[in-house]
């Protein structure tokens, strides 16, 4: 601390000695004192401090610094608002350079990246509008052409029909394949139902496929009746948790003779028998089969059939022989699945007896089982052999329809001492009315060589139709139409004799 820092509070203390009204005079001698104590020369020169003559301007201004730093600080006082008033113009108008212009190029490249970017935005939304625009247009005028389309079709049919003679009107007709009423008539009592075949064509038009009723001779059917022994004998039936099982009666009937057809064994004429498979699946083909075709017919129930015991009553009091269509394993299992209850390779013997207890139990006055499919079930000897020892135990007949040309059913069945047949021919393999007449044919030619024949068939109405059309002729041809329990056996070891082409391409398809 200088001698001179000493001695202002001493000038101090004596100015405050000093009268208010002569304030004036007062400030002045502090002045004059601070001024007279405060040595100039000093400050200029430094030397007390920096030790260097030269070294002046590094540790304060000059005289002439303290002017230009006193200049400042009162423009500074003047106007407090200069400095951020020059910030705002700088931030406004940008820095100018040395010639006096200023630089604007970073605010406009700023403003047109923000200008760009929302142009792209409105741009895609302006997109998206016309998108939505096009969709909703696009949708409204399909709507509107389809709406034209529709009556243009209806104004050219209307013009088309007015340009028609008037027709003859004629009664409706519930097509065979429609739900028709569930009430039974007699032989030959159906009603005329009309049949509409692949190409559309309906009973009436030329070429249309026309119902057995109206082919076949009421007086035909009558002769074709028979009484057959009533269903279920008590005597036959084995009572289980599944529903009843047929059994060999104690005195040792069997199912196969005491529910057959009647027939007279001691006819020399050819038998021919008729199968028609996949009863009870369609309520009017079922109908028609059991109402319109001779009860020489053999007709093989479906175990899923709905009212079977309906169905299967109805089919023996019209004097029709019939089968379980029993469901087995084919080929291309599980693409092509025969049923929740199918015998099936893959299980155990324990497991196809539990099913085949089902099976038997749907229906009773059957006289043997006829596979449903069954390509590769069939042929499996291990499989085949326990099935058909329970049907033999039971006093039942099977009948091998012939799926297949490598079935071993035959050969297994006659070392188990079982009653047999086998299907000669598959007559509707293609439902056409050539083929299932070339097929006929062909089971005439079987039944005059070896003694009998059958015939395997599917309830279409070309089928029905053909049978309708060929069934009369057989009798003046020297034939007889049997059931399939009159040709037990008859075809001997030259039963196994196939098709083996058909059989052959049955094994890739359906069955």
């Amino acid at each position: 601390m200088t001698e001179s820092d000493d001695d202002i509070p001493e000038d101090e203390d004596a100015a405050e000695d000093v009268p208010d009204d002569d304030s004036g005079d007062s400030d002045k001698a502090v002045s004059d004192d601070v001024t007279d104590d405060v040595d100039f020369d000093d400050v200029d020169s430094g030397d007390d401090d920096s030790g260097d003559d030269d070294s002046g301007d590094d540790d304060g201004p000059g005289e002439e610094g303290l002017e230009e730093d006193s200049d400042e600080t009162d423009e500074a006082n003047l106007d407090p608002f200069a400095d951020q008033e020059e910030e705002d113009l700088s931030f406004l108008m940008g820095e100018a350079d040395e010639e006096g212009y200023i630089d604007l190029s970073d605010d406009e490249d700023e403003e047109a990246e923000d200008t760009s970017g929302g142009g792209f935005r409105v741009s895609f939304l302006l997109v998206a509008y016309l998108v939505v625009l096009l969709f909703f247009g696009g949708v409204i005028g399909w709507l509107l052409m389809a709406g034209e389309e529709e009556v243009a079709d209806t104004e050219t049919t209307s013009t088309f029909t007015s340009l028609l003679p008037p027709e003859t009107e004629e009664p409706d007709r519930a097509p065979i394949w429609g739900d028709g009423p569930a009430g039974m008539t007699g032989p030959g009592e159906a009603s005329e139902t009309a049949m509409v075949n692949g190409d559309g064509m309906t009973d009436g038009e030329e070429g249309g496929i026309q119902s057995p009723a109206r082919l076949l001779p009421r007086a035909f059917l009558e002769k074709e009746m028979a009484q057959l022994t009533p269903s279920p004998d008590p005597e036959l039936v084995e009572e289980m948790a599944d529903g009843p099982l047929p059994k060999i009666a104690e005195d040792g009937r069997m199912s196969f003779r005491v529910y057959a057809r009647p027939f007279d064994h001691n006819d020399q004429r050819p038998r021919i028998a008729i199968i028609i498979q996949n009863m009870g699946l369609s309520h009017n083909a079922t109908e028609t089969a059991i109402q319109q075709l001779p009860g020489s017919v053999t007709l093989a129930f479906s175990p899923y059939a709905d009212n079977l015991e309906h169905w299967t009553t109805e089919a023996r009091r019209n004097g029709h022989e019939i089968l379980l269509a029993m469901p087995m394993e084919p080929v291309n299992y599980p693409l092509n699945d025969p049923g929740p209850y199918a015998l099936i390779t893959g299980l155990s013997p324990e497991q196809n007896a539990k099913r085949l207890q089902w099976l038997m139990s749907r229906f009773t006055g059957y006289v043997g089982v006829t596979n449903e499919m069954g390509s590769r079930f069939i042929t499996s000897n291990q499989d085949i052999r326990p099935v058909l020892e329970i049907f033999h135990n039971r006093g039942l007949m099977f009948v091998d329809n012939r799926v297949t040309s490598r079935s071993v059913a035959i050969r297994v069945a006659q070392d188990v001492g079982l009653p047999w047949a086998a299907g000669d021919r598959s007559i509707d393999r293609n439902p056409s009315r050539q083929y299932i007449d070339d097929k006929l044919a062909e089971i005439q030619r079987i039944a005059l060589d070896k003694g009998s024949a059958v015939a395997m068939a599917l309830p279409y109405p070309v089928t029905f139709e053909r049978l309708a059309l060929w069934l009369p002729k057989l009798e003046e041809e020297g034939f007889v139409v049997a059931p399939v329990s009159a040709v037990i056996h008859q075809q001997g070891p030259e039963g196994e004799e196939e098709e083996s082409e058909e059989a052959e391409a049955s094994d890739e398809g359906e069955q």
